[in-house]
């Protein structure tokens, strides 16, 4: 295995073990939250008639799919971990 491989092999575990942390769960937990508050109040604001900023609604977008790819790093990791084991095992 070559040092690139062995780091992305290492950076990919770290990341997949933030998952395994009880604090993970809370996180996870807390930023749903934060997106089900941002949509209960736009739907609420659009059954009111209030004007929709389009740039302070593509900023929320915009964060919120932050908070999602933040969210699916572990299993992005994971992923990572299991081709490169599976590169590794092939070229042996």
């Amino acid at each position: 295995m070559d040092g690139k491989t062995h780091d992305q092999k290492i950076r990919a575990a770290r990341i997949e073990s933030l998952k395994h942390t009880p604090a993970w769960d809370e996180l996870a937990s807390v930023l749903q939250e934060q997106e089900d508050t941002f949509w209960t109040r736009h739907i609420a604001d659009l059954k009111l008639g209030k004007a929709i900023d389009q740039r302070e609604l593509d900023r929320a977008l915009g964060k919120l799919e932050g908070i999602r790819a933040i969210l699916r790093a572990p299993d992005k990791a994971a992923t990572i971990m299991k081709r490169l084991q599976k590169e590794e095992e092939e070229a042996s």
